[in-house]
């Protein structure tokens, strides 16, 4: 029997140690978001162009907030949403949370090199720029990357299918303005975002760099 028991205290401490590290990753993601948000308020002049995608921002807030609720229950009351749970083997618990710790130094890194730019919104404000710097350099939207990779990592750390499955949303939600920002941008930008696109990935660096190099 002591190997059973030994067996179950590890796995006690390996789902403690899960909770811990989802709860510092959201925290966080969060706090870099509200520290960009808070820094670049004052910043940018007047709108110039805008494309609203108020129903979409709606629905992101809405299953943040649900996504927030629902990892608050994991952490702090996992009895209440182990219905959810989900057969994952410990390995790929411990792969999200290495997926965790990458991205948000990646979520950092594009708020950072977007600086003013960057609006929740469709917008081109006066004085706005294209960033190439960064990790714009090899993708044109590195922050769904980030979004996504933290969705992936919060759902496999959790082993809960609602999480997963809320992060899921946000993140198509997220990404599914890529076509009318890149519309924007080529309004605003014109051939300079055209030669910008020819050699840079969407969300991911270029394969064809790769391949070439390869050869």
């Amino acid at each position: 029997m002591e190997p059973v028991r030994a067996t179950n205290r590890g796995n006690v401490r390996n789902e403690v140690g899960f909770r811990v590290i989802l709860s510092v990753l959201y925290a966080l993601l969060w706090l870099v978001r509200l520290y960009h948000m808070r820094a670049t308020s004052g910043l940018g002049g007047k709108i110039l162009r805008t494309r609203h995608d108020r129903l979409r921002i709606a629905l992101i807030l809405l299953f943040n907030l649900m996504g927030a609720m629902a990892g608050l229950v994991y952490v702090f009351a996992p009895h209440r949403i182990r219905w959810a749970t989900l057969p994952t083997p410990t390995w790929s618990r411990w792969l999200g949370a290495a997926l965790g710790i990458v991205t948000i130094p990646l979520f950092f890194w594009t708020h950072r090199a977007l600086g003013s730019n960057w609006s929740a919104d469709l917008v081109i404000k006066k004085g706005h720029t294209l960033v190439t710097s960064g990790p714009y350099r090899w993708a044109r939207h590195p922050m769904y990357t980030s979004i996504f990779g933290f969705s992936l990592a919060v759902s496999l750390l959790s082993a809960n299918w609602v999480i997963g499955l809320v992060g899921l949303v946000t993140s198509i939600l997220s990404a599914a303005r890529v076509d009318k920002e890149e519309a924007l941008m080529l309004d605003e930008f014109g051939e300079e975002y055209r030669a910008y696109m020819e050699r840079t990935g969407r969300f991911l660096p270029p394969m064809k760099p790769l391949v070439r190099a390869a050869r």
